[in-house]
């Protein structure tokens, strides 16, 4: 075998097994499937076209690499891989209309909304185990219509939208402990019906952004300071924000598009028509590229980390009778690597 078609296969064995690394996309639920495209809205594709049913809450498990979603119709909440393989029904009992819904990953554990009997008090908050052992707990209950949730696990706070009984002035944001202590309204006006929908923070920025019906607002955490984003919408159903990226997008249920903008609502961009299909929940996957913060020696082709890949490329040099002083050092930083996150190193 000549050594450039042995460094040929070594190097195509190798990469071959990253290839399913996922890129970064926007998710999102159409009552009865569930799509993505990248986030530009193009290469839309089918991800779930079955065990969806009636689906107004998808969040996406960055650490995991998990999509989970709520069904309205069946009450279950289910979960798969990112590509839509490996559908599991994780909660099949105890629920009564479940929506939104938020995960905890450090601490193991999903937060939603459940609907209930429309306006009648039986609305709850539950949360169980992201795996769906352990039953489901409720968190609060004798809540209105809670649409949807989103969690400040630093702060171990928990936001949600509550529609109310369809009256003026009974629609609110409201937060609480996680445990579900210490409940506040927060001191926003709506003066719509099915309005607040979507809901969604940037910690970092102390900000809360919600969708009202035609509308995007944002105010700081504590519900002060209230801005009027973007306007001229039909429904707004949810919102989800790329905090990196420095864009919020969202869905409307009346228009069948998802668009996105800056998070002060300048630059808007229509990117997806999702007709026939009506488009209910959003939420992103971003693929964080990782930071090299220890480069290893023998690291031949700048991939922080030493593999096949170096492997070939010394055995390459090796063949030409050079490298052998290094051989003792590519040996003893085998599959050493220098990538922040770790997790990173041999996705």
């Amino acid at each position: 075998m000549k050594k450039s078609t042995f460094v040929s296969i070594m190097v195509l064995c190798f990469y071959v097994s990253t290839l399913a690394n996922p890129s970064s996309k926007m998710y999102w639920s159409n009552r009865d499937n569930i799509q993505c495209a990248n986030l530009n809205g193009s290469e839309v594709q089918n991800v779930v076209t079955t065990e969806v049913n009636n689906c107004w809450g998808i969040v996406i498990d960055d650490v995991n690499k998990k999509i989970y979603w709520t069904n309205r119709e069946t009450n279950k909440i289910i979960v798969a891989n990112l590509d839509g393989t490996n559908i599991v029904n994780l909660v099949t009992a105890g629920l009564n209309v479940p929506n939104g819904i938020a995960l905890d990953t450090g601490a193991g554990k999903m937060y939603w909304t459940a609907f209930g009997a429309g306006s009648s008090g039986s609305g709850k908050i539950q949360r169980a185990n992201l795996d769906g052992t352990g039953g489901v707990e409720d968190i609060l209950f004798g809540l209105l219509r809670p649409f949807d949730i989103a969690l400040d696990t630093a702060g171990g706070k928990m936001y949600w939208t509550d529609l109310g009984t369809g009256d003026f002035g009974t629609s609110s944001i409201r937060r609480a402990n996680l445990d579900g202590s210490q409940m506040e309204i927060m001191p926003i006006g709506f003066e719509w019906f099915l309005s607040p929908g979507g809901i969604a923070l940037d910690i970092d920025d102390s900000k809360l952004y919600w969708g009202e019906l035609s509308s995007i607002k944002r105010a700081n955490l504590d519900g002060s300071v209230i801005e009027e984003l973007v306007v001229g919408l039909d429904f707004t159903t949810d919102i989800a924000l790329n905090l990196m990226g420095g864009k919020m997008y969202w869905t409307d249920i009346s228009a069948n598009d998802i668009k996105r903008a800056n998070l002060d609502g300048t630059s808007i961009e229509y990117l997806v028509n999702t007709n026939p299909f009506q488009p209910t929940s959003i939420s992103l996957y971003i693929a964080i590229e990782p930071e090299c913060i220890n480069p290893p020696t023998m690291d031949m082709n700048g991939d922080c980390k030493v593999d096949f890949v170096d492997f070939a490329m010394f055995a390459e040099d090796w063949l030409d009778g050079n490298g052998f002083t290094s051989l003792a050092i590519l040996t003893s930083e085998w599959l050493n690597c220098g990538l922040d996150p770790p997790e990173a190193c041999w996705e």
